[in-house]
This record gives C-alpha cells, sequence and structure tokens, in this order.
C-alpha cells in the first residue's frame, strides 16, 4: 500500500510541477512601519513564473495627494522624508490611500540592492512609512 501512495504522490508532484500549478512563492513579508504618519496593513514580494509583485493587503492611512511607492537602499530605521528618494527606485504612484492593491515589479528587478520599501508624499516631502526588506 505504501509503494502505491508513494507512486501517486511522485506522480502529482510531478503533475504540478509540468502545469505549473505551483502557488506564488513569498519572497518578503512584513507590516508598515510609522515614520511621520500612522499606517497599517501589511505587504509582500511574490514571485511566480519569473515575475515579481508587491502584494499591499488592507492598507490604511492618511489620504495625501502625492503618495509613491519607493524601495530603498537604505533601512527604514535609517531613511528620512529628505532622503527617502535619493538613490531609491520609484515603483509607482500609490493607487489608494486605503485597501488592497497589487504592482507589479520590472521585468530584471534586482531585489537584493534594496533594504527597504517605503510610501513617501513627494510633493509635501513627508516620509509616511515603509517596512525593511
Amino acid at each position: 500500500m505504501n509503494n502505491i501512495i508513494k507512486k501517486t504522490f511522485t506522480s502529482l508532484i510531478t503533475l504540478v510541477a509540468i502545469t505549473g500549478l505551483t502557488q506564488a512563492g513569498t519572497l518578503k513579508s512584513g507590516s508598515w512601519t510609522k515614520k511621520e504618519n500612522k499606517i497599517a496593513g501589511t505587504w509582500k514580494i511574490t514571485e511566480e513564473g519569473g515575475s515579481m509583485k508587491l502584494v499591499i493587503t488592507d492598507l490604511k492611512t492618511k489620504k495625501a495627494p502625492d503618495l509613491k511607492i519607493y524601495f530603498s537602499p537604505k533601512s527604514i530605521s535609517s531613511v528620512t522624508a529628505k532622503t527617502a528618494t535619493s538613490g531609491s527606485f520609484f515603483l509607482k504612484q500609490l493607487s489608494s490611500h486605503k485597501g488592497s492593491q497589487t504592482y507589479a515589479l520590472p521585468s530584471g528587478f534586482d531585489l537584493s540592492k534594496y533594504k527597504s520599501v517605503l510610501i513617501h508624499c513627494e510633493k509635501y516631502t513627508k516620509l509616511w512609512g515603509g517596512a525593511n526588506l
């Protein structure tokens, strides 16, 4: 009986690998750290089929006219509002100050170059918050 189960399991694993039915892998995840405004929710970076995405879940923060997402080479503890964009990678304008949202990272994006993900109001030079990667 154990041989039948082992063969069935091996066949199932092979089928999943061939058809690509695996779930997206989570590379990094965490919750937001407040800098200048209260910020709640979680985030994760996923990879599936060579494509990475930033997935923000249950975001809740203060609304602002120019909230943008950056990846910074500095840790969240060393980033300030004035240094948030310096050497950072601009991903995209934040879709909404609340709720869940997903952003595709560009092909070839090297996550190892960055230490944190930030939400920054560029217009008023205010660092809403961020998280270490």
